[in-house]
């Protein structure tokens, strides 16, 4: 599990160019005989399919294990073999910060976490067990199949729970039964940062916006029914694994060096490129692309250049690519020289073949996950930071690969990237415009580091004003009356943003005037006959009584950061 998806696809930290043509070849094809029996595997067989398929690839398994280490033996720089230990994670970390490896199994969960003084600390919860762990995310419904609750909703099933409520409905239990454990076992240790490592199906769920009772009497209560979101007491970012979080931070430390102002100049390499991606055009060319088009994305053209714009100001030379512009060579060249790449974009989680998900560019063409990991088609060591304002990139497959997340982050991650936005449902386009804006504003022109500037982004979607920690042991300062300030003036700009919306929706007659009045079933009604569009979800702001138009996690929830 710490060496992660891509060193087991060969291509981390192998490297074949040692090798010899007659072993190079012999070792592509017994991982391309290996990928292919794993694609076989993922057909429907019966039993003694099954069974013949399952002893093929155990000789095909053992055909590549004993190869491998021949060549391990034969060529010393083919697989360098770097022990991971419980002392080398803890180097990797920085002050007030902890690893939480969070592994559900079939009696429970192992909660441990490692701090970077080397203390560990563990719980067992024996409530959540991977049955009850599946039973919080999918229900059943009326004819017993799995089309109900969180995941369905996340992924994009027809007839199921409008996702807004499915999240009511998850976020109060994962915080009792996961994440308030996860805090206060936190708290004990004095740390505020934690890198959470989930296992199995927690690799899909917001563990970032669980809710639960405030661990101190005076703490705030920022979420519905008194509660607290758990980001709200800790910065919380994701990891495939600790190894590759401590890669990823090692990484991200040389590229601050390399890239800091007062040392970067023109003799170089001159200055850091972006690739920027918006609204690739879907429709062959030619064809006519425009709002009423499907697949169309209204915001995603003017997010792609407002971060452009950002880059500029931060002294970067953005590479932007709109509309039909935005294919696959444009793309991959664009991927092999960005320090930053922002995405705003389509993208498509299979769950039966993750390594065919894929980002949707220009023509509809497919660029796959496979694709991402294969050093031969895109080289990423130099991306300092991915933004994948896309749908479903944060997905993995909780299905198959019970002990790896393998969604478009990781894969992302494993090619050589240092950190990666991604989301973990299909996006609301007015509200992903919103967040991503305040995220690379915060990040490129007030300086935070990508995690906290995520979390910040998300504070301002709730209306409430950054918390910026300063050095790695000490207390985030109070807000200054400029933080607050420049929170207002996002937060009205949100606004005006959904009386548009709002003015436009009343106008065709897709929204009653009394919403306000409607009851909680009669609004759950409401919700789900119009698909949760922007207009759907204001009835649950007004329910609610919240203060912020995109208070609720639906919008601001789904996107994780990933990787240091």
């Amino acid at each position: 599990r710490a060496r992660g998806l891509a060193e087991a696809l060969g291509r981390r930290r192998i490297h074949p160019e040692v090798l010899s043509d007659g072993d190079r070849e012999a070792y592509d094809a017994a991982r391309a005989a290996v990928l292919a029996v794993e694609a076989q595997g993922r057909l429907p067989h019966d039993s003694t399919g099954a069974l013949q398929l399952a002893a093929e690839a155990g000789v095909i398994n053992q055909h590549l294990t004993d190869l491998v280490e021949r060549l391990r033996s034969d060529y010393p720089a083919f697989w360098p073999v770097r022990e991971v230990t419980a002392e080398s994670l803890a180097a990797g970390l920085r002050r007030g910060e902890a690893l939480a490896y969070l592994v559900p199994l079939a009696s429970g969960t192992l909660v441990l976490l490692l701090a970077r003084t080397g203390e560990i600390r563990h719980t067992w919860l024996d409530e959540l067990t991977e049955d009850a762990l599946f039973r919080l995310a999918v229900q059943q419904d009326a004819h017993g199949y799995n089309r109900l609750g969180y995941l369905p909703a996340a992924v994009g099933f027809k007839n199921t729970t409008p996702l807004p409520v499915a999240l009511d409905v998850l976020l109060p239990e994962l915080g009792r039964l996961l994440m308030r454990p996860v805090a206060e076992l936190a708290r004990a240790m004095r740390v505020q940062r934690i890198v959470l490592v989930p296992g199995g199906m927690l690799s899909v769920l917001p563990l970032h916006a669980a809710t639960y009772a405030p661990l101190a009497p005076d703490a705030a209560r920022t979420a519905h029914g008194g509660r607290r979101y758990a980001c709200d007491d800790l910065l919380l970012t994701y990891a495939p694994s600790g190894d590759a979080y401590v890669t990823a931070g090692a990484a991200a430390r040389n590229a601050a060096d390399r890239y800091s102002a007062d040392r970067y100049s023109a003799d170089r390499g001159g200055p850091r490129r972006g690739l920027v991606v918006g609204n690739p055009q879907l429709t062959a060319p030619g064809r006519p692309w425009g709002p009423n088009s499907d697949g169309y994305l209204p915001f995603a053209a003017s997010e792609a250049e407002a971060v452009a714009t950002l880059m500029r100001t931060a002294a970067m030379t953005p590479n932007l690519l709109l509309d039909a512009d935005a294919n696959r060579d444009a793309v991959l060249d664009g991927l092999n020289h960005a320090y930053i790449a922002h995405l705003a974009m389509h993208a498509q989680f299979n769950m039966e073949d993750p390594l065919e998900s894929a980002l949707i560019v220009a023509s509809r063409d497919r660029l796959r996950l496979r694709e991402l990991l294969d050093s031969e088609h895109v080289d990423l060591t130099q991306l300092r930071l991915a933004v994948l304002s896309a749908c479903q990139t944060g997905l993995s497959d909780f299905q198959r690969l019970r002990d790896e997340a393998v969604g478009l982050f990781g894969a992302l991650l494993s090619a050589g990237a240092m950190g990666v936005v991604g989301s973990l449902w299909s996006v609301n386009d007015l509200s992903t415009q919103q967040l991503m804006e305040a995220f690379t504003r915060r990040y490129l022109a007030r300086g935070q580091e990508p995690a906290v500037a995520l979390r910040n982004a998300m504070r301002a979607l709730r209306g409430l004003a950054d918390e910026v920690p300063g050095a790695d042991d000490a207390p985030p300062p109070p807000p200054t009356s400029d933080a607050l300030a420049r929170a207002a003036r996002e937060h009205a700009a949100i606004e005006r943003e959904w009386a548009e919306a709002e003015a436009a929706a009343r106008s065709a007659g897709d929204m009653d005037e009394d919403t306000e009045g409607e009851t909680d079933a009669e609004g759950t009604e409401l919700a789900e006959r119009l698909g949760m569009s922007d207009v759907g979800a204001l009835f649950f702001r007004k329910r609610r009584r919240v203060s912020a138009p995109l208070d609720h996690p639906y919008f601001w929830a789904p996107f994780v950061y990933y990787g240091a």
